[in-house]
């Protein structure tokens, strides 16, 4: 879970301290450490659950970002953070790995040793699964 998050939903530390009795150091430590004792956390679930559901669901997200290099059955080369799920791959700070007259395996090496040269491309990318050949992880 994201506590500093969860406390700007809440409403702010001082929100914090009207709720808890915590003093703003107290407040300012969880926030800075990422880290609340598991019975304010079990407070906190049970009283604003949908706040928790936020603070928890962004960093799960974060979790399932992966720097991913993704060759398209056309084989062009795109590099970003990849979230997939059954059907389809996001592409978030997506980048076109610029096209050479470097064979596929040159290409893929020099895009995971980060020595390729790349295009950005603006937005983010919804690619069906069925238009992918492969996907690298790194």
């Amino acid at each position: 879970m994201n506590v500093g998050k969860l406390i700007d939903i809440i409403g702010g530390a001082q929100e914090m301290i009207k709720i808890t009795g915590m003093s703003a150091g107290r407040i300012s430590q969880m926030r800075s450490k990422n880290h609340m004792p598991k019975s304010w956390y079990m407070f906190f679930q049970n009283k604003y659950p949908d706040a928790v559901h936020v603070a928890t669901e962004e960093v799960e997200l974060q979790e399932k970002q992966k720097k991913t290099l993704i060759c398209l059955k056309n084989n062009l080369l795109l590099v970003g953070d990849a979230i997939s799920d059954n059907f389809f791959t996001r592409l978030e700070n997506a980048h076109e790995v610029k096209q050479s007259n470097n064979s596929i395996s040159e290409k893929i090496e020099k895009a995971l040793s980060n020595t390729a040269e790349l295009k950005k491309i603006e937005g983010s990318l919804k690619i069906p699964n069925s238009s992918i050949d492969f996907s690298i992880d790194f």
